[in-house]
């Protein structure tokens, strides 16, 4: 009811999102079957960027934690039926990895999806968030065919040591790849930050990779540095680098928010650096680089960042 030839959806649609923004449990009955709606019989759907439309699954589903009870037995039974090729595969094992424990009841779904390179390292991130419940997936996990691609073996170790496998085995092969420079680092020396001061024979290469590694790999190494050492400095004054940018006039917000959610871990920030997110908390604008729906969504949630971050001691 309510269509428009030039909006995507009804008002119900609509409205039903709307809902879901304002915690109403009105909006849950039928939810994901029309999310997916758009998808069925086909891989994607088409629109226009500048007109109204839907939003994607993910950025409905992943906020409705609380309420995963409700919604989990169609997600599961859209990942059996599509599993194999529909369009929102991924959407899904990312709305089960927000979830965390929470999404554990569909555990036999997501082990099914290991199989497929497609959806395989969407599906080990959703196994490895759900916690102790999936540890009898970490068989299934090293088997997986993401070790066909070298450049994920990092990846499949880490998930492995996180569902209860072997720690060491999992810090050799992630720090590995961090000293012989294995495709593209951030990856894997993020991972490497979790392993905290067991991950000390690998400072100096992280280090290194602080000081010189590129835009992408030198906040990531800043932040397992600190995890390795427990010393904020110098962590805190490269990753407050990617702060200025945005208060002159930038738009790296990924940078941005990398940086301001490191931050707020580590727990400490400079003066300058505070005053910077002070002029930026004052723009009288979206931060976000989108002009739909999404600048919403973005600016929210660096808002809610620079506000975690200046309410630090």
């Amino acid at each position: 009811m309510g269509e428009d030839d030039c909006f995507e959806g009804t008002v119900g649609d609509h409205a039903r999102w709307a809902l879901t923004r304002m915690g109403d449990q009105r909006a849950l009955p039928e939810l994901v079957e029309r999310l997916y709606a758009p998808y069925r019989d086909q891989y994607s759907r088409g629109y226009c960027v500048g007109d109204p439309h839907l939003p994607e699954g993910e950025e409905v589903l992943a906020p409705l934690r609380a309420h995963a009870e409700i919604l989990l037995p169609e997600v599961r039974q859209l990942l059996r039926d599509d599993g194999k090729g529909g369009a929102l595969t991924c959407t899904f094992l990312r709305v089960l990895q927000a979830w965390g424990p929470a999404a554990a009841p569909a555990l036999p779904e997501v082990v099914a999806l290991l199989d497929d390179a497609r959806y395989s390292l969407d599906a080990v991130d959703a196994l490895v968030a759900m916690g102790p419940a999936a540890a009898s997936a970490e068989p299934a996990v090293r088997r997986c065919t993401v070790l066909d691609c070298p450049g994920n073996h990092h990846k499949v170790a880490w998930a492995a040591r996180r569902l209860g496998g072997d720690r060491d085995a999992a810090l050799r092969r992630i720090g590995e790849a961090v000293l012989t420079e294995e495709g593209p680092l951030y990856g894997p020396v993020g991972l490497l930050g979790e392993f905290g001061p067991a991950a000390a024979p690998y400072a100096d290469r992280v280090r290194h990779l602080m000081e010189h590694g590129d835009t992408w790999s030198r906040p990531r190494a800043a932040v397992a540095l600190w995890s390795i050492t427990g010393e904020p400095e110098p962590s805190v004054s490269v990753l407050e680098e990617y702060l200025p940018p945005i208060a002159h006039g930038g738009d790296t917000y990924g940078s941005f928010l990398y940086a301001l959610q490191a931050l707020a871990r580590i727990g400490t920030i400079s003066p300058a650096a505070r005053a910077v997110l002070r002029t930026v908390q004052g723009f009288d604008r979206p931060l976000s680089t989108y002009r739909d729906y999404r600048a919403i969504l973005q600016d929210e949630t660096i808002r809610s960042a620079i506000d975690d971050v200046l309410a630090l001691p």
